[in-house]
């Protein structure tokens, strides 16, 4: 197997599993009095850490969501959270006040809590109230031309996973904003985007002192999450895979991976090139029973390919559906089910793109890329909660775990994936969330160049084989969450020597930059 030749060392240097690191003591800012803008959550949040920050001595301005722009106390705002010039005018008159604006609290993105009965509709509005509202509030402080630009605090409830065991996660909604935040960093590096996950058993008095703690510091650390009284911290880290990558290129596997000849597989976005490509590998391994679903029908090379699939023995139902509708997504399981063949297992890779800078970014931009993937792996998981599934594998993006600028929508629907993956495993379901880095010569972001822009990037590009193993391997393991992404340390010294996410690779990026 020659593309498998030196994968071991790729996996074990270049693919990277997200876990958060070891606890963090926080050092207290001696700075004279600041200015803070909150926006204040409907729990009481907000307006507990405006007590605590007014009790040092700083200047608080709550802001409310309403109806209309309007003052409706000393210190209190309301605006609408639908109107982009809202969040304009409010800055514009803090701004002009003193003391100058340090930081902005946003809040209102710690609302978005969802249950079983949530339907996508719901989901939809809980990510506009997260995403589009951080959307247009960065597009607010960027245009405001402030003569000091404030810092910024993105806050969820329960959004992420801790390792210790602890319960997750209610805030599964708002794991789109912790994608998002990845590309504000990238792209407004000046704003110092730090996101902020506070523990959801806790009570509201306890959560605004974690919160306070963290926004009076001085620390550097970004993607922070409490849990009592723990402080766990996001870091980067290299898997445990370089045993079995090489077991796989000598062409043996400690748990072989087979699909059940009885059963069928589901493969959203079974049409486009990756979705084919997968298919046609499940056909090899034993899958006989396929349901590739997608938006549009398939023209005469996709046809082809079906054939192929169907003349090495497979059976394949092609279903024109949108995954992000609700009911055409019921129809696809009714059918499914009649068919006498239970689901084995399901593969979203459906998904589209959108690109451009946020300050360009519409939240229309944002519905169209988060909707296959917010909406639409939403309704498989609910429509999969009777059936025993073997495996439910959800295909992220590097952007959702490294950020990539001008793909903040993008980021923020792939963050819901490794959220929704989480919060499956956590109910004793299967979830596996996979950050793809760019794929070469088949789909859509291949289409549009992805592999090019990720060289600037300085990551490189993943081949079709190279998906094909690496999908074995996972699927085959634990991992609840892995990156494939072929990084060159070489040209990511800066971002290291930055980023507090990327720390515990400096010794990596050392060895890579001494002198041969």
């Amino acid at each position: 197997m020659p593309e498998v030749e030196g994968m071991a060392e790729t996996f074990s240097e270049q693919t990277v599993i997200v876990a958060q690191g070891s606890q963090r003591k926080l050092e207290q800012s001696n700075d004279s009095s600041k200015s803070w803008l909150i926006l204040a959550d409907s729990q009481g949040v907000g307006q507990q850490l405006a007590t605590l920050l007014r009790s040092v001595g700083e200047v608080c301005t709550l802001v409310f969501a309403g109806e209309k722009y309007q003052q409706i106390a000393p210190g209190e705002f309301s605006i609408n959270p639908n109107q982009a010039e809202d969040f304009e005018e409010v800055i514009e008159t803090v701004s002009g006040k003193s003391p100058s604006l340090y930081g902005v609290v946003q809040c209102w993105t710690t609302e978005a809590e969802v249950g079983q009965g949530i339907n996508s509709e719901e989901l939809g509005s809980l990510s506009k109230l997260g995403c589009g509202t951080t959307l247009s509030l960065v597009q607010a402080l960027v245009k405001g031309g402030l003569s000091t630009v404030p810092r910024l605090w993105l806050v969820t409830n329960g959004a992420q996973a801790v390792p210790d065991n602890h319960p997750v996660i209610p805030g599964v909604a708002q794991s789109s904003v912790w994608g998002m935040g990845k590309v504000i960093s990238w792209e407004h590096p000046e704003l110092n985007c730090t996101r902020i996950d506070l523990d959801p058993e806790e009570t509201l008095e306890r959560q605004a002192d974690a919160l306070f703690q963290e926004i009076w510091s001085e620390d550097r650390e970004n993607q922070v999450a409490w849990r009592g009284d723990s402080r766990y911290v996001a870091r980067l880290v290299g898997t445990h895979h370089r045993e079995a990558v090489a077991q796989l290129a000598d062409g043996k596997t400690q748990k072989p991976l087979s699909f059940r000849s009885g059963a069928s597989y589901l493969i959203t976005g079974g049409m486009g090139g990756l979705g084919l490509l997968v298919a046609n590998w499940m056909v090899s391994k034993g899958a006989k029973h396929l349901v590739l679903l997608g938006r549009r029908s398939p023209d005469d090379a996709t046809r082809k390919k079906i054939t192929e699939l169907e003349m090495a023995g497979a059976s394949v139902v092609v279903e024109k559906a949108d995954v992000s509708d609700g009911e055409s997504m019921r129809g696809v399981w009714q059918r499914i089910e009649e068919s006498n063949r239970p689901l084995g297992g399901v593969i979203h890779s459906a998904g589209m793109l959108s690109d451009g800078v946020l300050q360009n970014q519409s939240w229309s931009s944002f519905e169209q890329v988060m909707a296959p993937k917010v909406q639409g792996a939403w309704h498989l998981h609910q429509l999969s909660l009777n059936q025993s599934l073997d495996f439910f594998v959800l295909f992220s993006s590097a952007a959702s775990l490294l950020g990539s600028p001008g793909q903040g929508n993008h980021s923020a629907a792939n963050g819901f994936l490794d959220g929704l993956a989480h919060y499956r495993r956590t109910m004793g379901l299967p979830g596996l969330s996979i950050h793809w880095g760019a794929v070469s010569q088949v789909g859509e972001a291949a289409e549009r160049g992805a592999d090019v822009r990720a060289n600037q990037q300085g990551m490189g590009a993943i081949s079709p084989a190279q998906v094909l193993e690496s999908l074995e391997l996972l699927m085959s393991g634990s991992d609840v969450e892995v990156g494939v992404v072929p990084i060159e340390w070489s040209r990511w010294q800066e971002r290291v020597a930055q980023w507090p996410f990327l720390a515990d690779w400096q010794e990596t990026i050392l060895k890579v930059a001494e002198p041969s």
